[in-house]
C-alpha cells in the first residue's frame, strides 16, 4: 500500500472504529439505563445515536457494502444491509420501552435481548477495515471520500432513513 493511500485508510480506520466504539458504547448504556428505569438517559443516549450512527449508515450502505461484495457476495451485503433495517425497528421498540411508566422487567430484559442483537453488528463490522485494506486502491478512494461527504451532509438515522429507500424491521 502506497504511503499516500496508507495514511487516508489510517485516518478512515481511524474514525470508522471510533464511530463502532460511539455505537457500542450507546447500545450498551441505554442497556444500562433501562435496567436503572433512567427514561431520561435512554432518550439522552437515543438521540446520540440519531446524530452519529445516520452519516455512518449512508457511507456503509451507498459504497462500502458494495465494494465489500465481491469479496464477501451479495448475500453478505443483503445480511448487512438488513442489521441495518433491523436497527431502525430496535431503535423505534427501545424508545418506546423507555417510555413505560413504570419500566417494568420485562421492559429490561427484551431491551437488553434487542442490544444483544445489535452489537455482534456493531463489532463484525468493525473488523471489515481487514477486508477494505485488500481491495483495490482506487475503491478504498471512493469509500474514503464517501465517508468524508457523509460526515460534511451530517444526516441523522432518522433522516437517513427516510431516503434511503428500505423499510424498518422489526426488532426480533
Amino acid at each position: 500500500m502506497a504511503t499516500d493511500i496508507r495514511s487516508e485508510f489510517d485516518r478512515f480506520t481511524e474514525g470508522f472504529r471510533g464511530e463502532h466504539r460511539a455505537a457500542r458504547d450507546i447500545f450498551l448504556g441505554i442497556a444500562r439505563a433501562l435496567r436503572d428505569r433512567d427514561p431520561a438517559r435512554i432518550g439522552d443516549l437515543m438521540a446520540q445515536a440519531n446524530e452519529g450512527i445516520g452519516t455512518h449508515m449512508q457511507y456503509e450502505e451507498e459504497e462500502m457494502y458494495p465494494a465489500l461484495a465481491s469479496l464477501y457476495g451479495d448475500e453478505y451485503v443483503e445480511r448487512m444491509l438488513q442489521d441495518h433495517d433491523r436497527a431502525f425497528g430496535v431503535a423505534g421498540r427501545l424508545m418506546e420501552l423507555s417510555q413505560h411508566d413504570p419500566i417494568t422487567d420485562e421492559d429490561v430484559e427484551e431491551g437488553n435481548r434487542l442490544v444483544q442483537g445489535m452489537l455482534p453488528h456493531v463489532t463484525d463490522c468493525d473488523g471489515l477495515v481487514l477486508a477494505i485494506e485488500v481491495i483495490p486502491e482506487e475503491r478504498q478512494r471512493r469509500i474514503f471520500e464517501a465517508r468524508d461527504r457523509a460526515l460534511a451532509g451530517g444526516l441523522t438515522m432518522m433522516e437517513w432513513g427516510e431516503r434511503r429507500g428500505r423499510a424498518p424491521l422489526p426488532p426480533t
